[in-house]
């Protein structure tokens, strides 16, 4: 634990260059503000702080001045209130460091481990750091002295003229001296004394005979007030005796009246009336009683009834057989629909085989079947393709000539043509063989692919060899070579003749062509003959069915051996086997679905039973339940539901009458019992209806003399509390009878009556007295002795004082002054120049400060300077200090508002200085409450290089101040003295409150009246909040929570309520409060009339009613504009029809508020009774609310 070690400069280090210090910055990072005086429940934590330039803005009682607070008191924990508990996190040469605070001691921290405490100028408690525009300004700023402050901030403050002011060491004189006079006053005083005490003449019987009557006025005096006291106890005692009679005659009435009601009759014949009533009900509940036994019964039910899950039960087993029974239905209709299908096929099988017998047939009998008729079809097959083979190649030759014939001639002819000139030919071959044979492959090819799908799957042979006859067909296509050239066409046909063919027509290119293309036509066709003749061969080859056919006889036999029957029909016995297959299907069907018929059937069964067994405890001779179908069950189930609803019903039932009969018994009893007591509380016998009826008739003479008696025993209370409540009370006067009081009042009033004379003989005396001069010269002069003799041993004491006192001061001084202005004078000097833009300079002659004026070259005293040079200069004065006091380290500055006297352009000079400052290494905090200074700031660090952070306060309203101004910005500074311990009616003169009118309205009602706290107001009014209506708007949007505690909040919304309803329940009646403003409005006032009419609306206190009966006794005002002025009042609700409300109802409405605002009515009763106790204090018809 340490605290910070104070490192003011030695005046020997004074001289020393700003610009060779080298001061070590302290960076604040972070501050958490746990308690601190206004924020003792809820603290507050900012961290992000730049080391440059920190703008901290939010609304007012926000908490930036206590920010502010919390930073100083960390440096300087002398400094920091005992409730403070701070932590801050800061940057120290380089090191992270943490100091916390707590009941005003500092602990630093580095490292987590202690340390010293950083050495900070002590510089009056780091109070210099804070630069605040109100602070800066409040001293001495409006009233020429701006010069002797600026004075003083060169030397840190220190005021030393101010002291000696203080110290009466300003006269010039010295504490030796100076009291020299004071000795020759006394010694003049007593001499005076003695010299008129020698010429004076002798008072002495005078002065006696005052003596004596002064004497005797007292004891007249005395007589009187022992009167008054006397004439209270004689009345007391009157009321005393009066209160005994009405007791005595209370008494003399029969003791059991004190416990009527009066209505005891009525009473008694109601009770009787009830209970015939009740025995009628308690009949009638028997009879319903039986009636609901008998219906339980007819249900013949158990005991305890038949139980939902046995309903249940019996619902699912009606559901299970019911859907069992439909099972078997259907599964009737199945098995009979399958043994149809099964003859149908049996029908339909060629072979004479009995059902044993197609049962028997096997897989592998049913695989032999279908292998012997794919080979039948396998025959068929290829015994059609073989045919098809030889129509399809059958045809004979049409050509008789020889191939080489025809070639040879074919060859001559395309030599003639190709002969000079020369000459092609194309002539295309005939395609019809080629088409024909195409044609022959598809249709082969479609037929097999017929046989496979309804014959036989061998079909498919067939149709691959349709698809390869038409391919072959497709290549036998070839183009016809093209002629060559002849050496002599003559040679050529030359040829062509030893060939024997016909010769062209002519020896022409197209009869030569035609006959080429004729020769090409015989030789495709010998070519085609020949390709067919090798096709034939090789599809016979391929078809070779006569070993297939051996294969088929053999199955044959086999297959009329197996089934001992003829199977000639190759096509039947392939539908047979068919047919066998499906037969099997259809009888495998038939035996699954009477199987399952038969499951079926059995569990229709079970079903029946376990419903037939589950009703059984339930059937009786009326209810036989006799179950053999779902239908039958459905039946017994909805009988026995209906059982037991009629079951259910009549328990009910039953249970409602037996409750009815109980509650008629009980009620029954119930009043007989009311009866009984009706007798036995009021000391009767039980059923004396005489007797009672006997005191009901005296009952009422019996409550007048009760009431008679209270009303006495209220007057004697009365009494009593005057008695006791006189001055001159004693306790033994009130034992003293009447008759001893009387004689003591005839004895001590010829005393009290001589009381007038006596004082006008005294008052006669005492002018005799002082006419005579001489005597009071001589008393004046004795006490102006006595105090010329008290100033000076006063004086001897004050004078050791002063001398010790003047040494000081002059020794600071020197220290002071002397070391600092120098130095502090040229840094203030640059800072100054800087921050005008070089238009004002500081000069220092004679050791006084001054500023030039640069742009119009001449001096300027330092009180001529406007409000915004002025904190330029006090802004550069105060840097200038710090900076010169400065030797290790460098403090953060903290500026609260300094720009808000300064235009734009001194503005933005002022931020460029700070910057500046900033960019020296210093950090710098600034506080503001302005949206515009905070949107100022921000716009101006943007431009800078240097770190900066804009962090936000938020208040109760949670409002940002940039978006909309702060709530409670204050107009200047508020001056408003602090309680210093005062109670709530002695702060109410200190502050000068102004008396509450409450025809103005609640709003206008001073602070004053709705909070008892002067602590509370105090903080109000320093906010600058004075009216009700403020307030109440700030309450609204929580504008004030961190201002005011939750309670505080409360007590005061409570109380403003309470003023309301006041106001609404007092103003009934009273109207509007008139005043020359009014009266000026109205035009029935000319400007002749206007001043005698205010004054009338003064005195009346601004009452319409008064001014208007006022006005007939104004000389010359006309009854027209008094109905004018009456027509304009009412018009304009100055005047209320409606009676006024009398103080208890108004009184009542208070509370009334209280207790809605969570008062409970004892509490309510006396803080109303509080409240309007401080309206009306102080009402001097004189005073008016602001």
């Amino acid at each position: 634990m340490s605290e910070p070690v104070p490192t003011d400069a030695d005046p020997a280090d004074s001289d020393r260059e700003a610009g060779d210090r080298r001061e070590t910055p302290v960076a604040i990072n972070a501050v958490s503000l746990d308690r601190a005086p206004g924020f003792e429940t809820a603290g507050f934590s900012m961290d992000g702080f730049s080391p440059g330039v920190n703008v901290v803005y939010g609304a007012n009682a926000a908490g930036k001045s206590t920010l502010a607070e919390a930073i100083r008191w960390s440096l300087w924990p002398d400094e920091a209130p005992s409730s403070a508990t701070v932590r801050t996190e800061l940057t120290y040469d380089g090191e992270s460091r943490r100091i916390e605070l707590r009941s005003g001691v500092g602990e630093h921290f580095r490292d987590g481990e202690l340390a010293d405490a950083i050495p900070v100028p002590s510089l009056d408690g780091g109070r210099r750091y804070a630069l605040s525009l109100h602070d800066m300004l409040q001293e001495k700023t409006d009233d020429g002295e701006f010069a002797s402050v600026i004075q003083r901030e060169s030397t840190g403050g220190f005021n030393i003229d101010a002291v000696r002011e203080d110290f009466g060491l300003t006269d010039g004189a010295s504490p030796a001296t100076r009291n020299i006079s004071a000795t020759q006053d006394a010694e003049a005083a007593i001499e005076q004394v003695e010299k008129l005490r020698r010429d004076a003449p002798d008072l002495e019987a005078e002065r006696t005979r005052l003596s004596q009557l002064e004497e005797d006025l007292a004891a007249a005096a005395d007589a009187r007030e022992r009167v008054d006291l006397l004439e209270t106890a004689i009345e007391y005692r009157k009321t005393q005796d009066a209160y005994d009679q009405r007791v005595d005659e209370v008494a003399s009435f029969p003791n059991e009246l004190a416990s009527f009601d009066g209505d005891e009759l009525d009473r008694l014949d109601d009770l009787d009336e009830q209970i015939a009533q009740q025995k009628r009900l308690e009949q009638e509940a028997a009879v319903k009683h039986r009636e609901a036994a008998d219906k339980l019964a007819n249900t013949e039910l158990p005991e305890d009834g038949v139980t939902d899950a046995v309903l249940q039960t019996l619902r699912e087993y009606r559901d299970q057989l019911d859907d069992a029974e439909g099972e078997r239905d259907r599964l009737k209709r199945e098995v009979a629909e399958a043994k149809a299908e099964r003859g149908e096929v049996r029908e339909k099988i060629p072979l004479d085989l009995d059902g044993e017998t197609l049962r028997e047939v096997d897989t592998d009998d049913l695989a032999e079947l279908r292998s012997f008729v794919s080979k039948v079809a396998e025959v068929d097959g290829k015994g059609q393709i073989e045919a098809a083979i030889d129509e399809w190649l059958s045809g004979e030759s049409k050509e008789s000539t020889d191939r080489g014939t025809l070639e040879s001639g074919r060859n001559a002819l395309e030599n003639w043509l190709a002969a000079p000139p020369k000459q092609t030919t194309d002539e295309p071959r005939s395609r019809g063989p080629v088409a024909a044979g195409i044609t022959a492959g598809i249709l082969t090819a479609l037929s097999g692919v017929v046989i496979a799908l309804t014959v036989n799957p061998a079909g498919v042979v067939l149709t691959l060899i349709g698809l390869a006859l038409a391919g072959y067909a497709a290549l036998s296509v070839r183009s016809d070579d093209t002629g060559r050239d002849n050496t002599a066409r003559a040679t050529h046909a030359e040829t062509f003749r030893q060939t024997g063919l016909s010769e062209p027509a002519a020896w022409e290119p197209d009869s030569v062509r035609d006959q080429v293309a004729d020769l090409r036509e015989r030789l495709r066709v010998i070519e085609v003959d020949e390709q067919e003749a090798q096709k034939r061969d090789e599809l016979h080859a391929q078809f070779d069915i006569d070993d297939v056919r051996s294969e088929l006889e053999t199955a044959r036999e086999r297959l009329r051996d197996r089934f001992d029957t003829e199977v000639n029909d190759d096509i039947e016995l392939a539908v047979t086997v068919e047919r066998v297959e499906r037969w099997q299907a259809a009888d495998e069907t038939v035996a699954g679905k009477e199987a399952a018929l038969q499951e079926a059937s059995d569990q229709v069964e079970t079903y029946r039973e376990q419903f037939r067994e589950t009703v059984e405890p339930y059937a009786t001779d009326g209810y036989s339940y006799a179950v053999e179908t779902s239908a039958n069950a459905t039946a017994a189930v909805e009988s026995l539901e209906q059982r037991k609803r009629d079951y259910e019903n009549a328990t009910q039932r039953l249970a409602e009458v037996d409750g009815s009969v109980a509650t008629a018994h009980e009620e029954l009893n119930r009043h007989r019992a009311d009866r009984k007591v009706l007798f036995t509380e009021r000391g009767l016998e039980p059923d004396d209806r005489d007797r009672l009826a006997a005191l009901c008739e005296q009952y009422s003479e019996y409550q007048a003399a009760v009431e008679t008696k209270g009303t006495a025993k209220t007057t004697l209370e009365n009494r009593r509390t005057d008695l006791r409540d006189h001055d001159a009370y004693e306790e033994e006067i009130e034992e003293r009878d009447r008759d001893d009081l009387e004689n003591e009042l005839d004895e001590k009033q010829g005393v009290a009556d001589r009381y007038d004379e006596l004082l006008q003989e005294k008052t006669k005396l005492e002018k005799e007295i002082e006419d005579a001069k001489a005597s009071s010269e001589i008393a004046d002069a004795v006490q102006e002795r006595d105090e010329a003799l008290r100033s000076l041993e006063e004086a001897l004491e004050a004078d050791v004082a002063d001398a010790v006192t003047d040494t000081l001061l002059e020794f600071v001084e020197v220290e002071t002054v002397s070391s600092n202005q120098e130095p502090v004078f040229q840094r203030a000097d640059e800072l100054l120049r800087r921050i005008t833009d070089g238009q004002f300079e500081l000069r220092l002659d004679d050791g006084t400060f001054r500023a030039y004026d640069t742009g119009e070259q001449r001096r300027v005293d330092l009180n001529d300077l406007s409000s915004g040079t002025r904190v330029q200069v006090l802004l550069a004065v105060r840097v200038a200090f710090v900076e010169h006091r400065e030797q290790e380290t460098a403090p953060p500055l903290l500026l609260d508002e300094t720009l808000a006297p300064f235009d734009d352009q001194r503005a933005e000079t002022v931020l460029d200085t700070v910057i500046d400052l900033a960019r020296a290494g210093r950090q710098v905090f600034y506080f503001t409450a302005r949206h515009d200074e905070r949107a100022r700031w921000e716009s101006r660090l943007e431009e800078s290089n240097i770190e900066y952070s804009l962090q936000q306060l938020t208040a109760g309203d949670g409002h940002d101040p940039i978006a909309e101004p702060p709530t409670l910005e204050t107009r200047g500074v508020v001056d408003v003295p602090a309680p210093d311990g005062d109670d709530h009616r002695t702060y109410r003169e200190r502050l000068g409150v102004p008396t509450f009118d409450p025809r103005q309205g609640a709003a206008s009602a001073p602070l004053w009246y709705v909070t008892e706290d002067p602590e509370v107001l105090y903080r109000l009014r320093t906010a600058g909040i004075e009216r009700w209506g403020h307030l109440r708007s700030l309450l609204e949007i929580g504008a004030v929570d961190g201002l005011l505690s939750q309670s505080a909040r409360e007590q005061v919304r409570r109380h403003g309520a309470a003023l309301e309803s006041f106001v609404e329940a007092y103003t009934v009646g009273r109207g509007k409060a008139v005043d020359r403003d009014v009266l000026e409005a109205s035009g029935a006032v000319s400007s002749t009339f206007i001043d005698k009419v205010s004054e009338l609306a003064e005195s009346a206190d601004g009452d319409p009613g008064e001014i208007l009966d006022g006005l007939p006794d104004v000389s010359h005002f006309r009854q027209d504009k008094i109905e004018e002025l009456r027509e304009y009042f009412r018009d304009e609700n100055y005047l209320d029809p409606r009676p006024t409300r009398p103080d208890e109802q108004i009184r009542s409405t208070v509370v009334d508020t209280y207790c809605k605002h969570g008062l409970e009515p004892s509490t309510a009763a006396t803080a109303a009774d509080r409240l309007l106790n401080r309206i009306s204090t102080g009402s001097d018809p004189s005073e008016r609310t602001e």
